[in-house]
């Protein structure tokens, strides 16, 4: 199964990747802003291109979507391919820097290469080595939806973001979600014929270990320019931190932020180049172009992002109009400049507050999560880099606070310490108070905290990068030999870095786990599929139960009880169940309530019978009880409720058995009238 994987994850990124970058280095931008820029282009295409599918009625997989997009780039790129790559030739040729220009291209591609091997070894240690299977998944409470569209994407061939709903073949019409992710993670499984879970397991290995550092690289190289020695050591820092992208893969999850937060770093970056001094006026509009793609592509991930990059722009828009003159040789004073400032901040703080007015993001402002934490955890989480569990990573919160050290002394890194502080407060204020603030602060983000110190992490790469690289840059520049620095520096960043990614730290003899030791457990719990039943919502004993009895009730309506597991029936195996969300009690319509309550009275009660046929259910699915890790985080189950399925047993009139394992899985058929008449009269 693992070489269906490899396979699957190759043509997972030739699907993000290839296509747009033909047509970002058509329009001049480097190999590596072309190879992080990709992914933003290529998703925007698919997800606009899906949407028109759907509204046309075409039937949409991930070949549909490629192949046009391919052909498309092909016709451009062989177009241009002639005309741009004479006048290249002429121009580079004149002024003599053909060959500079190769040895930057050169040196682009190899640190490409670097990010690409580091952050998939990095992955595989993490990620990959915690799944028994490459189908293992995970059962929380944001998977019902997650799982269900990428099945409702395959099984329904439309992809459309404002066409959405894994219910469609309920009769329940489909809306806008950002499901940029799941329509990659849906293209993996029709152009592979992989199992969706694979699909799913894809998407977020290509997010995490190869969107996400080459967007940091992308970011690295903007800010730090020419500063090899540290973009280098930039590539063993991208996945060190465990609160991101390694807490979203068991929390939530949350996929669509995951994909979101991924392009962050890409985004900063071109706002750095939009608006740095000394930038030709197409490169600003190329970049600019770019900028205004990932602001639609949000839409298509998740619309919150936008904020996210609000945030992390501000500080170096406050850095630029701080030195705006000074670089003309010109003086001016620092009340001038605390003027302009505040006049920047001022309008930034107005324009937010116009936003927290607006009704139609009252759902995303006024949610407020309570206080995990009190306001000396919380502080403890920034000090030493821990994660929302605080489990502390020592190493990072030492390379960090070196980070902020070498951040000071240069003008133009000065602002990441700005962006560093300002989160940090966000984050005490979410995690550690209940206070009003706490919603205008980090209301973007449902108030969250596990979103914002995700942000922080990121905030945070840069000064770790600078914290690692600097003294090794040093190091190393007394070696006089260039290949043999560059290698010094690989090999002394990959050993701190696996320093960092140490599971468990000894203090004397007690051993301390890890930020990253708690990510890893986490993974492995969340996706073991061979906890014993009463530890998993969905064993894999129940996993092949539920595959067995899909193959039995084909396209007929299953009604069933979904804290028992089922609720991820569809999605584990396309299982046409009715319930597929785990609801408050009793919920759904009046002929649900009557199904629910009195099921097992079909042959004596007539109003029963006619809600069994008005939603048309033909059998009955039940798996394990009592699974008290479930019941714990959902705990508004009452079997009070569900009596009308629980007392259905062999004996019960109006149903037949068709397929049971063990003491509790069964998998009954309703009879119709005739049916029970033609029972009563055997009896």
């Amino acid at each position: 199964m693992w070489a269906e994987f490899w396979f699957a994850l190759l043509v997972g990124v030739i699907f993000v990747f290839v296509p747009a970058y033909g047509l970002l280095r058509i329009f001049k931008l480097s190999p590596i802003a072309s190879v992080a820029c990709a992914p933003i282009l290529s998703l925007l295409f698919y997800s606009l291109l899906a949407i028109a599918y759907g509204k046309l009625g075409i039937w949409t997989d991930g070949w549909v979507l490629f192949v046009p997009l391919c052909v498309v780039f092909a016709i451009a790129w062989a177009v241009s391919f002639i005309r741009v790559r004479r006048k290249r030739q002429d121009e580079v040729v004149r002024s003599g820097t053909h060959s500079h220009l190769q040895r930057v291209h050169r040196q682009e591609w190899g640190l490409i290469l670097l990010y690409v091997v580091v952050g998939v070894a990095v992955g595989c240690y993490v990620f990959l080595g915690s799944l028994a299977t490459p189908d293992s998944t995970s059962y929380n409470y944001d998977d019902q939806s997650h799982l269900g569209y990428i099945r409702s994407f395959v099984e329904r061939g439309n992809y459309s973001s404002i066409d959405a709903s894994y219910e469609y073949d309920l009769g329940i019409a489909g809306g806008y979600y950002p499901a940029a992710w799941h329509l990659l993670a849906a293209s993996v499984v029709t152009m592979c014929g992989v199992a969706n879970y694979v699909g799913a397991n894809v998407a977020l290995f290509i997010s995490c270990v190869l969107i996400f550092p080459l967007c940091c690289l992308f970011f690295l190289r903007v800010i730090l320019k020419d500063r090899l020695a540290l973009q280098i050591t930039g590539a063993f820092l991208t996945l060190v931190s465990a609160s991101f992208p390694w807490e979203f893969i068991y929390y939530g999850r949350l996929t669509a932020n995951l994909l979101a937060f991924c392009f962050v770093p890409a985004m900063v970056a071109c706002t750095v180049l939009i608006f740095r001094p000394g930038m030709d006026k197409p490169d600003r509009i190329r970049y600019a172009l770019v900028l205004f793609a990932s602001f639609i592509l949000s839409l298509f991930t998740q619309p919150s992002v936008c904020f996210t990059w609000l945030f992390f722009s501000v500080p170096f828009m406050m850095h630029l109009i701080w030195n705006l003159g000074s670089r003309n040789g010109s003086r001016v004073s620092v009340k001038r400049k605390l003027m302009r400032v505040s006049l920047f901040c001022l309008g930034v703080l107005v324009f937010l507050i116009i936003c927290y007015m607006l009704p139609f993001l009252y759902s995303l402002t006024r949610f407020k999560w309570p206080a995990p934490m009190s306001v000396t955890d919380a502080i403890m989480n920034i000090a030493f880099q821990g994660n929302p569990a605080q489990y502390y990573s020592p190493v990072l919160a030492i390379l960090v606070a070196l980070g902020i050290v070498f951040a000071l002394k240069r003008s133009e890194t000065r602002w990441l310490v700005i962006l560093f502080v300002m989160l940090a407060v966000m984050y005490v204020v979410d995690a550690g108070t209940n206070l009003k603030l706490k919603n205008y602060m980090t209301g973007w983000w449902y108030t969250d905290s596990h979103r914002v110190l995700a942000m922080f992490a990121i905030a945070s790469y840069p000064l770790a990068v600078l914290g690692l690289g600097e003294p090794l840059s040093k190091l190393v520049s007394r070696i006089h030999h260039q290949k043999v620095q560059v290698l010094c520096q690989i090999v002394l960043s990959g050993v701190v870095t696996a320093l960092a990614l140490m599971p468990t730290y000894w203090v004397g003899r007690t051993p301390i786990m890890s930020g990253i030791g708690y990510a890893l457990g986490s993974t492995q719990g969340v996706y073991d599929t061979e906890k014993p039943d009463d530890a998993a919502l969905l064993s894999a004993s129940e996993r092949r139960f539920v595959q067995k009895a899909a193959e039995i009730t084909g396209d007929d309506l299953v009604f069933n009880i979904p804290k028992d597991g089922s609720a991820f029936a569809y999605q584990s195996s396309g299982m046409r169940t009715y319930m597929r969300w785990v609801d408050e009690g009793v919920s759904g319509n009046t002929a649900t309530r009557l199904i629910q309550r009195g099921l097992d009275d079909i042959t004596t009660n007539a109003s029963v019978r006619r809600a069994v046929d008005e939603l048309g259910v033909e059998y009955v699915l039940m798996l394990d009880q009592g699974h008290e890790p479930f019941h714990a985080f959902w705990g508004d189950y009452s079997d009070s409720n569900w009596k009308g399925v629980l007392d259905i047993d062999e004996d019960t009139p109006g149903f037949e058995l068709v397929l049971s394992e063990g003491d509790d899985m069964r998998l009954y058929r309703i009879l119709s009238e005739e049916e029970v008449e033609t029972q009563k009269d055997v009896a």
